[in-house]
């Protein structure tokens, strides 16, 4: 008797009360995919309020991609913050009216895209797009102004062009070159750096930090960038960078190596009379004297008045006798 009451009240109970907290909410469907359209699996979701202040929920991917869940009925809007390393973070504000299946239905599927770190989203896309035609606008005015020998006003254009674009090495590099030629030289070096930092084989970088010091008075520094050329064995220098780079071997004794700077610089610029004499001194020390005396004498003969002539002249006496 009593089992057939059971089943008569059961009968009598409204229809739809089973699962009536589950019609009290709203059914919601996340669906995570990266850009190639694959699902991600063990993405967090986190589900905010600002409304509900003390709302807050936190949900899991799983190997579709997905995450079901329930949401209170007067929760209407949702901020939506998807995590996963790897991953650029994304956070979204979706009201849920505009997903919905269908007014009478409380059911709502809302499909996300995240991106890798090293990918771009479009609203990255778009702001870099804005940020180059900014940067290469102040950039060419950067470099009107430069040719026309306006270096202080050059260096507010490339300015402003690495402001838009910290990664613009070219305009780093004449960033470097307007602040040298202003002989703003604290400035330049530091302009330099940064596109060596972008480029570290910009080697007209070295070069320019190695005499902007060399400016400052401060040759240590000039000698330590002069040093870092040789790193770049293909790399075209001029008579000066050469006769540099020799003198340096030459105070660290190194005559041989010192000789072979030396050799290239007066090769490069004949008339070049420090080269000759520095290159006349290393044959010396090196015990080549007709070297020596074929250098020393040219060294004479460029410059017979010159600051190291009486030293050149002792040198040459002593080879004769």
């Amino acid at each position: 008797m009593k089992k057939t009451i059971g089943i008569f009240l059961i009968m009598l109970l409204p229809a739809g009360s089973f699962g009536g907290a589950q019609s009290a909410a709203r059914r919601v469907l996340i669906e995570v995919k990266d850009t190639a359209g694959k699902p991600i699996d063990k993405v967090t979701i986190t589900a905010t309020n600002k409304e509900r202040g003390d709302f807050k929920k936190a949900y899991a991917t799983n190997k579709k991609g997905q995450s079901a869940f329930l949401l209170p009925l007067e929760v209407k809007v949702v901020d939506f913050l998807l995590e996963k390393e790897g991953y650029q973070n994304h956070h979204e504000t979706v009201a849920l009216q505009a997903v919905q299946a269908s007014k009478e239905d409380m059911f709502y599927t809302i499909p996300f895209v995240l991106y890798r770190v090293q990918e771009f989203t479009p609203d990255q896309q778009r702001r870099a797009r804005e940020a180059d035609d900014i940067a290469l606008g102040f950039f060419n005015r950067g470099i009107e102004l430069f040719t026309a020998v306006r270096f202080a006003e050059a260096v507010s254009q490339f300015e402003g062009a690495v402001e838009a674009r910290p990664d613009f090495l070219e305009a780093w590099e004449n960033l470097a070159a307007s602040h040298f030629r202003a002989e703003q030289y604290e400035k330049a070096i530091a302009a330099a750096r940064k596109a060596e930092a972008i480029n570290p084989q910009s080697v007209q970088m070295i070069k320019l930090i190695s005499v902007a010091y060399s400016k400052l008075g401060d040759e240590s520094k000039a000698v330590e960038y002069q040093e870092k050329l040789k790193g770049f064995p293909d790399t075209e220098l001029s008579a000066e960078e050469l006769y540099n780079m020799g003198v340096v071997e030459a105070n660290k004794g190194n005559d041989a190596e010192a000789a072979r700077y030396l050799e290239k610089a007066v090769l490069a610029k004949p008339d070049f009379a420090l080269g000759h004499y520095h290159l006349g001194l290393c044959y010396f020390r090196l015990n080549n004297l007709p070297g020596a005396k074929t250098e020393l004498e040219k060294y004479l003969s460029l410059e017979s008045e010159g600051e190291n002539a009486k030293t050149a002249q002792a040198i040459l006496a002593s080879i004769k006798d």
